[in-house]
């Protein structure tokens, strides 16, 4: 054996570098903070820019500092890139909470019809054959995103909408760094109701408005008697369902100040936090009845600064 091969032999191996630790981060203020830095972009190409964030996240969770945010960062760009018309929601969701950990989505979603989207060249830029190979797109970047979402724990899916365009879902499974629930004490001012939720659909006509929302209110009248019931007797799944159903009811109206106290209850149902909840509960009936106030309050047309 000559020295260079004895040389080597003994010369041991270099450490591969480091990967950067997981670190404890707000998703919620992570997309914020990503969403308005694509603003900008997808004003330019004419887009409606939307944010949809689920209240019920843990306020902190362990994720990649590096990968994830650029793993989004890059899906966003390619999905305004590829957008030719209609707009784009980013959302999240808390699907699952596995004692301390939370399974989530980030879903990019387009809104319009399907030939104005990005759906065929996210396709190639995930590196689905039989998609890209009818679309005719190329499949660089691929090599990227896949990396980055394998540091990031992440899994890829490319689906079609509700409607006619399509939704890239991130899924993550992340473990939760705080297990007490948020305070947020900016709920103190969120409207009664948000009137211009409902001005989208009906424009000025208070009358079929105030006719929707008293519908409205008999419905969160029972759901709310449901949810009682069920905490009563110590379901909580049952209350977490129902407490989601208000909340997303809630939303669909501009009752901000009730989608509030409806998404910490399911936070709180989810997260198994039983001394949490009578107060939230509490918190939750008196949002209904201040909105039952509101609306009689505004016989004749909706108040101002509700």
């Amino acid at each position: 054996m000559n020295r260079a091969t004895s040389a080597r032999q003994r010369q041991p191996k270099q450490a591969s570098p480091q990967q950067p630790p997981m670190a404890a981060i707000c998703l919620p203020q992570l997309l914020a903070t990503l969403h308005n830095a694509c603003r900008q972009s997808a004003e330019q190409h004419g887009l409606a820019w939307l944010l949809d964030t689920d209240a019920a996240l843990a306020p902190s969770l362990l994720l990649h500092p590096l990968a994830l945010p650029q793993l989004l960062q890059q899906l966003l760009g390619a999905s305004i890139r590829y957008t030719r018309k209609g707009g784009i929601l980013l959302r999240t969701q808390l699907l699952a909470q596995q004692q301390m950990f939370q399974i989530i989505t980030i879903e990019i979603i387009h809104e319009g019809s399907q030939e104005d989207g990005p759906a065929a060249a996210m396709a190639a830029l995930l590196q689905q054959p039989e998609r890209a190979r009818k679309a005719g797109q190329p499949a660089g970047g691929w090599h990227s995103i896949r990396r980055l979402a394998r540091l990031s724990a992440a899994t890829l899916q490319l689906e079609q909408g509700s409607g006619q365009g399509c939704q890239l879902i991130v899924q993550l499974r992340a473990e939760v760094v705080e297990a007490g629930l948020p305070e947020h004490p900016q709920a103190e001012s969120l409207p009664v109701l948000d009137h211009r939720v409902l001005r989208v659909l009906y424009q000025d006509d208070w009358p079929q408005q105030r006719a929707l929302l008293q519908a409205f209110l008999r419905d969160k009248q029972a759901d709310l008697h449901a949810l009682l019931q069920a905490w009563h007797t110590g379901d909580l799944q049952a209350l977490g369902l129902l407490a989601h159903r208000i909340k997303g009811a809630s939303r669909n109206v501009g009752a901000a100040a009730l989608a509030h106290a409806a998404a910490r209850v399911e936070q709180a149902a989810r997260g198994q936090h039983h001394a949490s909840l009578p107060a939230l509960l509490q918190a939750l009936e008196q949002a209904l009845q201040s909105f039952a106030s509101m609306l009689q309050r505004a016989q004749d047309g909706p108040l101002i600064n509700i």
